[in-house]
């Protein structure tokens, strides 16, 4: 009986330490990527499956997740070191939020009117354009607003 209680008791040290050291990676991350002058494609990534609740374990197995949740990142020239743009961020979001109020983005699901559904629901800003690049520490921010819309 004292076998199998620590037994069980190993097992829930070993997944606190695991759970621990997820939380401290997704910590250091956000850190490093606050302090970047640019965002990449990888990164919107990482931080929508994040939102998800789900475990990040490299670019290739996160957009699986995101494919398969609602196709998200489906349409993409999928290349995790591409700078990141405000359209491109957009879509994704635009698509994992499931933004329809946009009669434009709902037609065209270009990342122009995605970008115009993104600043209709208060996750972007309305300066610039869907062409600009996006910094860091504005994804952080982004991804925040996103945290609070979708509630997960």
């Amino acid at each position: 009986m004292k076998q199998k209680a620590l037994i069980f008791a190993m097992f829930v040290f070993c997944f606190y330490v695991s759970a621990y050291s997820q939380s401290m990676n997704v910590l250091n991350y956000v850190n490093e990527l606050g302090n970047r002058k640019q965002a990449y494609f990888g990164d919107v990534v990482k931080l929508i499956v994040l939102d998800m609740g789900e475990k990040t374990l490299g670019f290739e197995s996160d957009l699986s997740v995101l494919n398969a949740h609602n196709k998200i990142a489906v349409g993409y020239n999928l290349n995790e070191n591409a700078p990141l743009r405000k359209g491109a961020a957009a879509r994704l979001i635009a698509r994992y939020l499931h933004l329809t109020d946009s009669l434009m983005y709902n037609i065209f699901g270009t990342e122009r009117y995605a970008f115009r559904a993104c600043v209709a629901a208060g996750v972007m800003i309305a300066d610039g354009s869907e062409w600009d690049y996006v910094s860091g520490e504005e994804l952080l921010e982004i991804m925040r607003r996103v945290a609070n819309i979708s509630g997960i």
